[in-house]
């Protein structure tokens, strides 16, 4: 469910519901980069897609203006931060957790032995909790 959905309802999106979109990313149908996902579901100022990399594949380093929250769930995925930690690398295993600030260049690959799959939320930077949360301090 993308751009034009009803964000002031519920909504129930279920997964034996949805087909793998291949190449809506970037060079993700060429050789080494191949990576899919199923349908993004948008929030006010986030969205979430489950995202999936076949093994030996991977993404180049790139940047995006959103704050990234990783949920890793199947497989091995190893994520590099070329600039602010060079030759450090962040394996993610299932139920790891990663943050990727905004404007933070990355790269990721499969380093498992199977397809890796996990949930990409990316959303605005700016302050949180918003003025007025129930999770404000």
């Amino acid at each position: 469910m993308t751009g034009g959905a009803d964000l002031t309802r519920p909504r129930h999106i279920r997964h034996s519901e949805q087909k793998p979109e291949w190449g809506v990313l970037p060079g993700s149908l060429n050789p080494g980069t191949i990576r899919g996902g199923y349908p993004r579901v948008d929030a006010t100022n986030a969205f979430a897609r489950m995202m999936i990399l076949p093994l030996g594949q991977g993404a180049p380093a790139h940047t995006n203006t959103a704050e990234h929250l990783i949920v890793h769930l199947q497989g091995s995925v190893t994520f590099e931060f070329p600039k602010s930690n060079p030759g450090e690398l962040f394996r993610l295993e299932p139920h790891d957790l990663l943050f990727i600030p905004a404007n933070e260049a990355f790269a990721y690959f499969n380093s498992g032995k199977a397809e890796a799959v996990w949930v990409s939320i990316l959303t605005t930077a700016g302050v949180w909790p918003p003025s007025g949360s129930p999770v404000a301090p």
